[in-house]
């Protein structure tokens, strides 16, 4: 199957040169179609901000004749009011209130933990959870299948390389100190304003919508919201995507050791271009939640792992384990035009709850299903890394991404050339290894070899091959021209200069990868199997 690439274009717009003018205009001033998940200028459908502000169910004009026309929010006078909940499971209840409908499967939990949530220190009594009384029949309350605590001197790169970062893990306060992590003290939510600067944009989350708040906010603004009483904030608003990086915050932060030994980005991108600060901005987040903030299940973009310390306040991580079963249930919610009104938990077979208090660290596993609720006021710091043990699930979920029409600008920035630079590293090392040993096939090397790469990182070569083919594909078999500047955007420059450059470096790596397997399999180089179109790679251009 061919990788395809999701330009952001809105189909209204008269010409290309129409959609670039527009290409400045904010998510605000979009608008999707809930049937067939197109996006829309509201300016092309002649919409005001405010009045798109009142659509609940939006229909474009190509669905309307099949889905009916657009619905919208029965405005209220009340600040709040009641809803059923089963009622709007099942469609029949538009929001009319501020708290997220959701919100309220996390009561139940809240009655059972509030002194470990309120103290802020973690409880060791075994909780009982109420599913009837949640009516949340996939959690799972048995003790025993708890995700572990770990103290953060057990999370190596060798453990990684062993186990593949299989489950999520814990790191109580008493252990923060084991991980290897420097924070500026006493940090708050005016500090961090004070150190990015008022005026700084900030992205705000409208958490009943989960779109992105109007008008536009600042770290002046939000630090305001912040720190009002929660009775006197007119609606729940959240701040999950702002990136510090080289910033006066970033500065002074300093990833957890382990994050930083496993970061893929910093193994395989060039180092001159990380001396520069010029690599992709996904590193270190800072987030700020205000009680009974509420972020749908999703997936890390990318199939990234992340990192996450809990400065302040609580938080209830409900988790799916990333199944065949349940990634393909996940991929039929997010295409599903009633995706809001179904809590994805109810899909699946099981999913488990894991709290975190002030001073608690968690390490989320690459492609984990989860949501998140705020019990109280949060401030966090956060990363996402892609891991060079975790490349099949990485490319496995770039790749639903893009079946699930993800617009670019939500997915991992620069993925594609992250591959490219790791396929480049990874060919690198091989054929030094090659010249090291004079030859794969020589006996007295031949346990050396095995070595070259540990277990995990070999078996995802494969998958790394066969991602840049599709791409490489896709660009030489279209005439959409998006596809081969895409491409072409993503080379490194080594393989960009040569003539047909990416064909002949996959051609060789594959050949690497099928020795280097050979060899760690004990074979012969007379067994090395290789994929058709290494010799002849119009094979692959008609396999398409």
């Amino acid at each position: 199957m061919s990788a395809s690439i999701t330009k952001d274009v809105c189909p209204l717009c008269v010409s290309e040169s129409d959609s670039t003018r527009l290409s400045h205009i904010s998510s605000s001033e979009w608008i999707e179609c809930s049937a067939c998940a197109q996006w829309y200028h509201l300016l092309c459908l002649t919409l005001t901000p405010k009045l798109a502000k009142t659509i609940n169910t939006y229909h474009c004009p190509s669905c309307v004749d099949t889905h009916g026309t657009s619905t919208y929010i029965r405005a209220s006078g009340r600040k709040r009011s009641h809803i059923d909940y089963a009622a709007f499971n099942r469609g029949e209840v538009n929001i009319t209130q501020d708290r997220h409908p959701y919100a309220s499967r996390f009561d139940a939990l809240l009655d059972d933990a509030t002194n470990s949530i309120k103290s802020g220190t973690p409880t060791r009594k075994k909780q009982k959870i109420d599913a009837v009384r949640l009516t949340w029949p996939s959690l799972n309350t048995d003790p025993s299948t708890k995700f572990p605590d770990i103290d953060g001197a057990k999370l190596t790169k060798q453990w990684a390389q062993k186990t593949g970062i299989l489950e999520p893990v814990r790191i109580p306060r008493a252990h923060f100190a084991s991980l290897g992590m420097e924070l500026p003290a006493d940090l708050t939510v005016r500090g961090v304003a004070d150190l990015l600067g008022a005026n700084t944009p900030v992205q705000v989350v409208d958490v009943l919508t989960q779109n992105l708040a109007t008008p536009a906010w600042t770290m002046g603004a939000w630090a305001n919201y912040f720190e009002k009483p929660a009775d006197e904030r007119d609606r729940i608003l959240n701040v999950i995507s702002l990136e510090i990086s080289g910033t006066p915050l970033g500065d002074r932060i300093r990833r957890p050791k382990f994050v930083c030994d496993m970061d893929w980005v910093d193994m395989v991108w060039p180092k001159d271009l990380l001396a520069k600060n010029d690599f992709p901005k996904a590193r270190l987040y800072c987030l700020m939640s205000v009680k009974d903030a509420f972020t749908d299940f999703h997936i890390d973009f990318g199939g990234t792992s992340v990192f996450y310390h809990l400065i302040y306040g609580a938080k209830i991580f409900v988790f799916i384990r990333p199944t065949l079963t349940n990634l393909k249930k996940y991929e039929q919610w997010c295409l599903s035009s009633d995706q809001s009104k179904t809590f994805f938990a109810d899909s699946v077979r099981e999913c488990h709850i894991v709290h975190l208090t002030a001073g608690d660290s968690l390490i989320i596993p690459s492609g984990w299903i989860h949501a998140v609720y705020t019990p109280e006021d949060s401030l966090i710091i956060g990363g996402n890394f892609l891991t060079p043990v975790n490349i099949p699930t990485q490319i496995q979920l770039a790749k639903l991404e893009i079946r699930t029409k993800v617009p670019q600008k939500f997915r991992y920035p620069f993925f594609d050339r992250v591959v490219w630079y790791a396929a480049l590293y990874y060919s690198d090392l091989i054929s030094a290894k090659a010249t090291n040993n004079a030859d794969f096939k020589n006996e007295d090397v031949a346990d050396e070899t095995k070595h070259v790469l540990p277990s995990l990182e070999l078996s995802g070569l494969t998958n790394l091959r066969d991602y840049l083919l599709d791409l490489v594909v896709a660009a030489a078999t279209t005439s959409n021209k998006s596809y081969i500047k895409h491409l072409n955007s993503s080379l490194p420059k080594d393989i960009k200069r040569a003539s047909n450059g990416p064909q002949k470096f996959l051609q060789k790596f594959a050949k690497q990868i099928a020795q280097l397997q050979s060899a760690a399999d004990n074979r012969d180089d007379d067994d090395i199997q290789l994929p058709s179109w290494v010799e002849d790679f119009s094979i692959a251009l008609k396999q398409k």
